[in-house]
Order: structure tokens, then C-alpha cells, then sequence
């Protein structure tokens, strides 16, 4: 080997750790930014899902809350057509919304349509009454489920004790 070939080898030996080196690095940043970009959209979706559901839970206990009024003060009907007329808010709502209170919303449906069909045949009254402590209760549920995700406390009434 010639002498020109000598020092193009030893010159190419001495880049070799600089190139790699180089070529290292430029793997790293691509896969850095990568990594990061990834990250930062998942972040971003689940801060949109997060937005999403904490929306939902509000417009969730609202309407729970109307329910369970609805259910002291109207009628099994009135309950009956207020939950029928929020089918479509409930099933687009329903991917965000916690299983138990899905059930729950489901059960009080089913258990309403029920017992308007039992007085409308004018069943046994105390049959009637059972139900509607057991819907009441459902409600009482759906209603913690959505407080328990908020980790928000039930509201507590206070009334003056008797003498």
C-alpha cells in the first residue's frame, strides 16, 4: 500500500468514532422527538377526554338531581317521560359515564315504565310502593356514583334540632 493510502485509512479510522457519534445522535433527537410527540398527544387526548367527561357528570347530576325531585314531587309518569325525553343524551353520554350509573339509569327506566303499567291495571298498592323505594334508591346511587367520580362530598342538609 501506497503511502496516500495509508493516510486516507488513518484519516477514516480517526472520523469513524466522529461519525458514529454524529449518526448517534441524530438517532437519538429522532427518537426523542418522537417519544415526545407521542406523549404529548395522548396528554392532549386524554385532557379532551377529561374535559369531556367532567362536562357530562355535571349535565349527569342535573338531571339526576330533576330526576329524584321529579320523583317526590310529580308523577311516576312525569319521571317516566323526563327520563324518556334524555334516551339520546344518555346513550351519547354513555361512553363517559360510570357503569354503575349507567345500570342504575337503565334500572330506574325499566322499573318507571313498570310501575306506571302496574297503576294503570290498579295493581296491589304496597307492590307499587316497593318499586318506588327501590327507583328511589337507584336514584340515590347514580347520584353518589357521579359525586364519588368528582370526588365531590353529598350535599349534607342540616335542619334545627327539636326541643
Amino acid at each position: 500500500m501506497t503511502l496516500y493510502w495509508k493516510e486516507i485509512l488513518k484519516t477514516l479510522a480517526e472520523m469513524l468514532p466522529v461519525l458514529v457519534g454524529g449518526l448517534c445522535a441524530i438517532i437519538g433527537g429522532f427518537l426523542s422527538t418522537w417519544y415526545l410527540s407521542k406523549k404529548a398527544r395522548r396528554i392532549r387526548m386524554e385532557e379532551t377526554i377529561g374535559e369531556k367527561q367532567v362536562e357530562i357528570y355535571k349535565d349527569a347530576l342535573a338531571v339526576i338531581g330533576y330526576l329524584s325531585s321529579l320523583l317526590f314531587q310529580g308523577t311516576l309518569e312525569d319521571s317516566l317521560d323526563f327520563i324518556s325525553e334524555r334516551d339520546k343524551w344518555f346513550w351519547d353520554s354513555r361512553v363517559f359515564l360510570p357503569q354503575k350509573f349507567a345500570d342504575n339509569w337503565v334500572s330506574i327506566k325499566l322499573n318507571l315504565r313498570k310501575i306506571v303499567r302496574m297503576e294503570k291495571s290498579h295493581k296491589d298498592e304496597s307492590d307499587i310502593s316497593d318499586i318506588e323505594t327501590y327507583i328511589n334508591q337507584l336514584t340515590d346511587e347514580a347520584q353518589k356514583e357521579i359525586l364519588n367520580a368528582l370526588n365531590l362530598p353529598p350535599i349534607t342538609v342540616h335542619r334545627l334540632p327539636k326541643s
